[in-house]
Order: structure tokens, then sequence, then C-alpha cells
């Protein structure tokens, strides 16, 4: 029996993550999200258009993408005859943003865009670690505004030759077409307007002026509001917005809302016009001296954070086959002592010599147990920031699988919370997610960016359940990461008594809804309802006699709430539900329109239709039984902590949070998060696990919270084997079935594979190709940390190179880009992994617009040489 193997939605995550997507299997029915991204440059352009790609040179070389709207490069490689640019003499900062800027003036043609830009451009960051690729990051500005998601971004090597351009400026002619200046709507009116497309009202006349806050104007919120109010100064900036024909003056705005019971926690930004109010973007934000802390971590070396609370036997799997069962041990925590992680080059510390509470400059972490969103001190707040309980010690008892709502288990969750969110603030730090990249600090010690903005760490949070998610809204306001508690393991059976011939106990799963403990035997009957397209699904009123009977029905047409809603009505006892796709079974998710009690399971389909054939000429009498379960808390799993925190890198290097909307983009945000873990997870010692000698074997994520030790939370775990992870590149586009040469947990038949988290699982495998080549490649043996050291450098570099809105291919180019700037054979090794699932040279993505993916063209084709 599997806990959480998942069925996708339609909805995706963007800015943001929605860990439930995966963790929590979703309803059946494949409704669209209440806000979805939106950008009106994509309007009228057809998501079914193939991907324009011209080559920039003979031979096998990768190709320049073209954007199909404007018809500009997305991404450009350099020639093989490139030679640095001529600037004269110039100090090192200088003289690579003066070549940066000569290689872009050189091919203004090719960019289509004009001198006057280039000059008039910000370089917001130059990203040079003193290693591997120079990139210079240039954001486009009209008449002293941005133009919203216009960047250009130059990689160069060492030597100052070019390497790639990535990105796009508004067009000249599209710049010559606007009207500098019309900004006739007002930014009360503005805010007002992006309000109640969420679904608020606020009167405009209601907004006054509050302070500037690092370039964005500021409005105080209303004493008077409704139960859905906003819960943050919303803050406020003009710009240009580009269409494809003219920039449009506009507000960019970002809104935090909730409503008065908390169950309803929103962040998005939006971009709003200033000529008539209309909405031209949308986009979801959410698819700290010495101290002592108590962690699952190792006391010396990096002080790296266990993988999850078992430990770090989990990963890779080390069963001898995917339906081994594996015994679930707690790890022993222990006491770690630090300033800050060894692995930041600056000694910045955590938290002040003074500091009592777990609040410092990277990281403000505490349980936020009650409404409102956030650590509130109002009077009857439950919210919790873990104290010092000795001098410069947070020494609090941390255990697996231990009632989370004890004073000490929630005392140990918000230090773990602390620990993991700065460990990996500083794991990224050295590798160019800095302050000028746009990370989250409270100071930035005047190395650039924009301050005054910690992570707001809440564990536990109140929102939920089942989930976690971070958003992350454009530098200088804080990002929050929310964690919640996990239904426990579920201990229950699903056994027939009679008849003698089927008899036995089967595998089941359960759902997040109605009664979850219970122990009742009754009579299967198949239900009969009034038609739609079957009338054994139960999406219509049930026609036949099911009063006091356990109602069988087929899955499929509505939601699993909805099915068990119409059996209760009709008078059953309980719910079994038969699964329509082969394989195993899956946790059934949630329907808000619908409440269901009585008790609801999930069969197989070859099980369900054993039991529908003996229905025809016998009784088949079930038990279902469903034990307690002790809450888990996703607050002390590493992994879980370790993929939301990459949302935020992700989003923050691509448009500062507003990058990722697009499906792909999205589902690559998922990608670049789970390969986070993996990072966390894959050690030397790895390689002595039968099987994965080659770093070859099963790599899952969400093992803790799930209970799955293969599978984890994904259709397949991670793996360089074909026989383990069978997905290639085309298995982003929805309509393609998934292969049977290996296990899958679900989605067999392909129709969900553009929702983010299915294409996430794509692109994440591809990245870990990348690093297991570099692992494995003989230069690096017996010098782990180097490959991973060189591997994180590509993954920064990569994000800064990425253009908002990504293709596949524009994401891989970022990586592959900064890579050749740095070393010869590692782009070699890098190109081959991602060839190798179907990435390779000629490989065509869908357009950036596609919601579905369709149009994906693979190629397994690998350059021979660094040309």
């Amino acid at each position: 029996m599997r806990k959480y193997a998942i069925g996708a939605v339609a909805a995706f995550a963007t800015a943001s993550s929605a860990w439930a997507a995966h963790t929590l299997p979703q309803s059946d029915s494949l409704a669209a999200p209440a806000h979805p991204h939106f950008d009106a440059y994509y309007l009228g352009s057809s998501s079914r258009a193939a991907t324009s790609i011209a080559s920039n040179g003979s031979g096998p070389v990768y190709r320049t993408q073209i954007d199909a709207v404007s018809g500009a490069p997305t991404f450009l490689f350099a020639n093989a005859d490139r030679t640095p640019a001529a600037v004269g003499a110039l100090k090192a900062s200088a003289l690579a943003e003066a070549r940066a800027r000569a290689f872009l003036l050189a091919r203004l043609t090719t960019l289509r865009t004009d001198a006057a830009a280039i000059d008039g451009a910000r370089l917001h960051d130059l990203h040079d670690l003193g290693r591997g690729a120079v990139i210079a990051r240039f954001q486009q500005r009209l008449d002293g505004l941005e133009v919203f998601g216009r960047s250009l971004n130059v990689a160069m090597d060492r030597d100052g030759k070019l390497v790639a351009i990535s990105g796009q400026f508004a067009p000249s002619a599209a710049v010559r077409a606007t009207r500098l200046g019309r900004f006739d709507f007002s930014a009360a009116q503005a805010v007002a307007s992006a309000f109640a497309d969420l679904g608020g009202r606020i009167d405009a006349s209601a907004l006054r002026a509050g302070a500037d806050e690092n370039g964005y104007q500021t409005f105080a919120l209303p004493r008077q509001q409704g139960d859905y109010a906003l819960q943050q100064t919303p803050r406020i900036k003009m710009l240009y917005f580009p269409l494809p024909d003219r920039l449009v003056p506009a507000y960019y705005i970002e809104l935090f809302a909730g409503s008065a019971d908390g169950k309803r926690n929103d962040a998005y930004s939006y971009v709003v016009s200033a000529e008539d109010g209309s909405l031209l973007f949308r986009n979801n934000l959410t698819a700290s001296a010495i101290f002592t802390y108590r962690m699952f971590a190792d006391q010396s070396g990096e002080n790296r954070p266990f993988d999850e609370p078992l430990g770090n036997n989990y990963a890779p799997f080390t069963g001898s086959s995917y339906t081994a069962t594996v015994a679930r041990t707690g790890a022993a925590s222990q006491l770690v002592s630090l300033n800050s992680s060894p692995l930041i080059s600056t000694g910045d510390p955590w938290l002040l010599p003074n500091a009592k509470v777990t609040t410092g400059n990277n990281v403000d972490a505490y349980l936020d147990l009650s409404a409102p969103d956030g650590y509130s001190t109002r009077i009857g707040s439950k919210d919790l920031r873990a104290s010092s309980n000795s001098p410069g010690a947070f020494n609090y008892p941390l255990a697996a699988d231990t009632d989370p709502a004890t004073s000490d288990a929630q005392n140990s969750a918000v230090v773990n919370l602390f620990y993991m969110n700065n460990w990996l603030h500083d794991f990224w730090y050295n590798h160019g997610f800095n302050e000028a990249a746009g990370n989250a600090q409270n100071l930035n010690y005047g190395r650039g960016g924009v301050s005054g903005d910690p992570i707001h760490a809440e564990g536990q949070d109140f929102s939920g359940r089942n989930n976690a998610n971070m958003s992350t809204p454009a530098d200088g306001r804080s990002p929050r990461m929310q964690m919640y508690l996990f239904d426990g393991l579920v201990v229950g059976e699903f056994t027939v008594t009679a008849p003698s011939s089927i008899a036995g106990s089967y595998d089941f799963g359960v759902a997040s809804f109605g009664a979850s403990t219970y122990d009742l035997t009754g009579d299967l009957v198949l239900v009969q309802d009034s038609g739609g397209t079957s009338t054994t699904d139960g999406c219509e009123s049930i026609t036949n006699a099911v009063y006091n009977k356990i109602a069988l029905i087929d899955r499929g047409s509505c939601s699993f709430a909805q099915k068990t809603q119409a059996a209760q009505d009709a008078g059953a006892v309980a719910a079994v539900i038969v699964n329509n796709v082969d394989g195993g079974t899956i946790t059934m998710g949630e329907d808000s329109t619908y409440s269901p009690t009585i008790p609801a399971m999930m069969v197989t389909l070859a099980d369900g239709n054993t039991f529908k054939s003996t229905l025809s000429s016998n009784t088949v009498t079930v038990h279902m039984r469903r034990d307690p379960a002790t809450d888990l808390d996703g607050t002390i799993d590493e992994g879980v902590i370790a993929h939301e925190f990459f949302h935020y890198v992700s989003n923050r290097l691509v448009n500062n949070g507003s990058g990722l909307g697009n499906n792909q983009g999205g589902g690559m945000g998922e990608g670049w998060s789970d390969f986070d873990t993996m990072l966390l997870q894959v050690r030397p010692e790895d390689t002595s696990v039968a099987g994965n000698n080659h770093f070859q074997g099963a790599y899952p994520v969400g093992t803790y919270v799930t209970g799955e030790y293969y599978f984890g939370i994904r259709r397949t775990p991670y793996s360089t084997s074909f026989s383990i992870d069978p997905l290639t590149f085309k298995h982003i586009q929805n309509g393609v079935a998934l292969p049977t040469t290996a296990p899958i947990a679900f989605g067999q038949d392909g129709s969900s594979n553009a929702e983010v988290h299915n294409t996430g699982e794509v692109w994440a495998n591809m990245l870990w190709e990348a690093y297991a080549a570099l692992l494995n490649d003989p230069r690096y043996a017996g010098a782990y940390t180097t490959a991973r050291s060189h591997m994180q450098d590509y993954v920064i570099g990569g994000l800064k190179l990425t253009p908002p809105n990504p293709t596949f291919v524009d994401a891989r180019n970022g990586i592959l880009g900064t890579a050749k700037a740095a070393d010869c054979q590692d782009y070699l090794d890098i190109a081959a992994a991602f060839a190798k699932r179907g990435m390779g040279i000629n490989a065509v993505a869908p357009p950036a617009s596609s919601t579905d993916n369709v149009g994906v063209v693979e190629d397994y084709t690998a350059p021979a040489n660094c040309n």
C-alpha cells in the first residue's frame, strides 16, 4: 500500500511551490486554478506553433532560440571564432561590463534593438566568482523606468570572450511606437483593480500613500476591510510593459491578502495598465557568535543536514525490488555548534551574539499556529518562536515520528526550520546567489541588491495540511515559506471475507476526506447512477439500493469526494473507489465543494474488476479498517524544506519573482527544487550501496512524509538508469503514454504530463544526469565536493542566463552556456547528459506560451567539441 502516490492536477505553481500537488493527491476532476497565470504579451500567439530556431553556424552546434512573438533571439551561442571585445584598459569590474555592452552593440540587428537601448540599460548583477563564467545581466530601461521582463544577459569566459547572450529587449519598433508618460490611471486605482481581480474589494480613495520602500511606493492598509483583506502593505512601481507592437505605461504591484479565518492566504504580483487599468500580467508568488542547535545534521565538516528525520539510508533505495518492505527507523539528533556554516566565504553570522530567539539576518523562523498569517503577538495567539533554553543553545529533543503538538516537538521544529534555511542560504551563496543576485537578507552589508527581506519560515502552519509552499515576491520583500503537518502513516486493512474464492487482504489507498478512523464490515454493491459518461462512476445521483451497504464506484469524470458524497446521500456506510489505470492505489484528495463523512478507500483496477465480476453471482463482503495515526511534521523534513527553499532561488534569479509563470517555467521550477533536495541527499558513500556504484540507483524524494520509500512523492524515483526512470523530453507533453519498461506509480496514460510537477520530474532527472556525469568523470575521482561545487556554479549561472517565461531549451542553454565558459569537458559531459534524455543539439521545445507542452522534438545528438 502506498499512501501518497499522487494523481495530477491541471493547476500549476509559478513563483510558488505547491508541494501538495504531489504530496497530497488531488481530486479526480482537473479544475483550472481560481487565478491562473496571465501574460498579455502572449495573447493571440499560437501555443501550437513550433519554436523557431535558426542555425548560428555549420556542423553539430546548438542553435539560436527565437521568440515566436517578437522574432528576437532568446538564446544565442557565440560562433567558434570568438575574440574578446576591444574596450581599452579598465578595472576588472568595469572591463567586464564594457565588454558585455560591446558584444551587445555589435549585434544590434540580430537582437532587434538599438544603441540607445544598450546604453540606457542598467547593469543589475555582475556574476564573477573568480572562476568559470562571467555573466553581466542588464535590465532594459526607457525614460528612466524598467521595461518589465526585458533583460539581456551576456556570458563570457575568463579571457573575456563571448560565449552566449540570453533574454531579449523590447524591439526598437515597439519602443518607437510607445507614448511616453501616459500614466492616466493612478497607482491607488491600480492597486484596487488588482485586488478586485483577486476577489477583494477596496476603495482606491481609502488608500493612503505610505513610505517609499527601495524604489517602490507603498500604501497603508485601510482600517476597514471585509472578510478578505490585504495583509501586508501593497507595494507598487511604475514601469513599461511590453506588448508585441508597443510598450504600455503600467504599474507593477505585489499583494498579500487573506481571509479573516486564515484559511485563504494569497500572494500575487500584477502588472496593471496605467492607461486604462486593464490586466497585463498576473503571477501567483505562491504551481542567526557561535550557537548550538540540536539537529539531524553532521557535527563536523560541512555540518550538513541529514536527508530527512530517518537519516541518510533511504536514498538511494536499498531494497531488492520496488515492492520491498523497508523498515522505518528514526535518526539520532546531534548537537551542532557554529556561527555560520563553513560553506560561506563571508562568515556572516546567523544570529547576533546576544540573540535569544530564532530571528536572524537571513531567516525569521516560527510556528504559525493561528490566524492571521505571519508571526502574531495578539492576545490569544499560539504562534511560537523558539527561545534559547541554555546560554547560546537551542537544545530541544528532536526525534522522528513523535507527536508534533508537544512543547518540545514544536520548539525543535522551529530550530530545525531556522537551521535548514540558514544552511541552505550558505550552501548557495558562494555560487552566485548573493545579495546582488537578490537573496533574502535583512542587512545586505553594502554588497548590492535590496535589503529588508529575510525569509519568513512558518512551521506547522495553521492554514493547511499535507502541503508546503514558498511565496517569492521581488527582491526587497520577504519570501514566505509555509510548512504543514501531514496525516500520519496509514495503518489498516482492506480484506474480503466472503466468498472464499476471493477472500484475502488487498492493496488499498485512503482518502484525505471523510472518516480518518474506522472499523466496519459490509457488503459491496456496484453503484448505478442516472447517466453521464458512465453509469457506475457515481458522478450523478445513485439510483440503485446502496442503503447500509458499501458502495463500489468507478474512478473518473468527477472528484473522489463528489462520488463519496453521492454514496453517502444514498445511504451507503462507506465507499470503495476502483482505480481506472493499471498499477497501485493512490491517496484520494479532497474537493472543497463536498464534505462527505463516511469512510472511503481505493482499490486497484485489477482487484476492482475481480470484485465486479464476482458480484454478478455472489455477495462480496469486505472488512475496512483504518487506525488512528500520529501526524508527521513537514517542518522537520529536510528534503521538503530544501525543495521549497529553491523555489525562492529560481524565482528570484529569473526575472526577480515573475519569470517562471509559463507552464514550462513552472515545471522547471519544480524540477530545480527537487534537484536541490537531491544535492542534499547524494553523498560519496552512496556508491557503496548495491547497484549504485556509478550513482545509477533509485533516488526518491519525499519519503519521510509519504512512507513510500521507492517512488517517494513522484511517478518514478530519480535515476540515470532507464530501467528505473524511463522518462525523456517527450514525456513533458500531454497525451504521451509513459514507458512500460519501469515501474510507474501513477499517470501511466500520460494525460497529465504537462502538470508542472510531472513536467518537473523530467527536468530534475536531466539535472541529475548532468550532475551524475560530473561525479562519474574520472577527473573528479575522489573529488566529490569539487564536482558538486561545479554543478552548483552551473545551476546558479544557468538560472541567471535563463530568460523569462523559458522553454526547456532556453534553460538547458543557460546551464550549457555557463559550463562552456568555465570548463570544456564539463560542458561536454553535461551536454551529453541532456542528449541522453532527448535534449540534444537539435531538440525543439514547445513554445513558451504552451499549456499542454505539445510540440516536443527530441534529439539525442551531443556535441563532439567545444566550438
